[in-house]
């Protein structure tokens, strides 16, 4: 990231609600929105009016696209795909049971702060961060002191904003689950990612 002379504000969303072909698997589909997703997506432009939204950007899964669109469409605003901002990959454990052994063995891992940890043929934790590291630093530099949306999943927000946000506490992050199209804002510029928004359960230690 260039030096920036004013953070971007980043209203980073999770995706509303989602239908997918087998419900309670493990899956790397993109899935779509349910009507109650698609409620919520419009729920979410209309809360975020104020913001000053110039852009929304989404991950390249459809869910996270429509949410994006909707919302983009509420607050007349465009809406694109940026790379990287995908939920983490599930790999071969694919069409598994939710609740499989082996990847609540990952997620406890990663609570414990062991990001190396990875479902087989899939991406680590730290792999994720990186990506998503990647890509909001892309948008925070195109979009120098103005606030954008950005529409991503639950896994890869949570990973990314706990280990890279400055102000808040690892444990108190990773233990965060968003709601579908819940908004956490952040500002990122040179000096890293900062949560300004009050979220349930999380303590800001230095809000400056």
């Amino acid at each position: 990231m260039s030096d920036l002379q004013c953070p971007a504000r980043i209203l980073l969303a999770r995706h509303a609600q989602a239908g997918y072909a087998v419900r309670g698997v493990l899956t790397d589909a993109g899935g779509w929105l349910t009507d109650v997703g698609r409620a919520q997506a419009r729920a979410l432009g209309v809360s975020l009016r104020g913001e000053r939204v110039c852009t929304a950007y989404t991950s390249r899964q459809t869910r996270a696209q429509r949410t994006g669109e909707i919302a983009a469409g509420v607050l007349g605003v465009p809406s694109a795909v940026v790379p990287g901002l995908q939920e983490f990959g599930v790999g071969s454990l694919g069409g598994s049971p939710g609740r499989n052994p082996v990847v609540l063995e990952v997620f406890s891992r990663w609570d414990a702060g062991d990001l190396t940890a990875r479902c087989p043929g899939g991406e680590s934790g730290e792999e994720v961060v990186a990506r998503m590291a990647q890509a909001l630093a892309i948008i925070a530099d195109r979009h120098r002191g103005e606030t954008v949306l950005v529409v991503s999943h639950g896994g890869a927000m949570r990973l990314a904003v706990s280990t890279l946000a400055t102000n808040v506490r690892f444990r108190e992050l990773i233990r965060w689950r968003p709601a579908n199209a819940e908004v956490i804002a952040l500002d990122i510029d040179s000096d890293g990612w900062r949560v300004v928004s009050e979220q349930a359960g999380l303590e800001i230690v230095d809000p400056a």
